[in-house]
């Protein structure tokens, strides 16, 4: 059984110990929930590998049973945020995250609230091109609020986009 349901990490995962988090993600696949969201800051930084350590066990051998999506781009630090979209950032959190998650892949890589202009930026579209064309990432996504680039989106204006959350 596969739920459509997905287990979103957020802020508060990073801050429950590790036993808890623990029962928290097996009752979630003992009640056929296979799809787990995460994102690099989540949590204080703590989030990612908190959810890469609890289901460590459960990916050795079935990672194709999970889908795995994190978001890379948004930095906070002490409540201050700011957003970073360079290529070669983008580039390291991606392979942090595939640590962090204990996987050889993401499924989903969202960039976590960019504008359009940063979108657009070609260096940073190949570079996820390339991360996607050597299996690191199967899809790439935006993670936005605003609505001007969701139509944007939908309208198909940047089409190497796979999913808009």
């Amino acid at each position: 059984m596969f739920l459509k349901i997905e287990f979103g990490t957020g802020s508060r995962f990073g801050r429950i110990p590790y036993k808890k988090a623990s029962e928290l993600v097996s009752y979630a696949i003992k009640k056929g929930i296979r799809k787990f969201d995460t994102g690099n800051n989540y949590g204080n930084w703590k989030s990612e590998p908190l959810l890469g350590e609890c289901l460590k066990d459960f990916l050795i051998n079935n990672r194709e049973d999970y889908i795995i999506s994190s978001k890379a781009g948004t930095y906070s630090k002490n409540n201050q945020h700011s957003k970073n979209f360079d290529p070669q950032y983008i580039e390291n959190s991606i392979i942090n995250s595939i640590k962090n998650l204990n996987s050889k892949y993401l499924d989903n890589f969202y960039l976590h609230g960019p504008n359009l202009s940063q979108i657009k930026t070609k260096s940073l579209i190949q570079k996820l091109k390339n991360l996607k064309k050597r299996g690191l990432i199967k899809n790439i996504g935006i993670n936005t609020h605003e609505i001007s680039l969701i139509e944007k989106i939908s309208e198909g204006e940047i089409e190497e986009i796979d999913n808009l959350l």
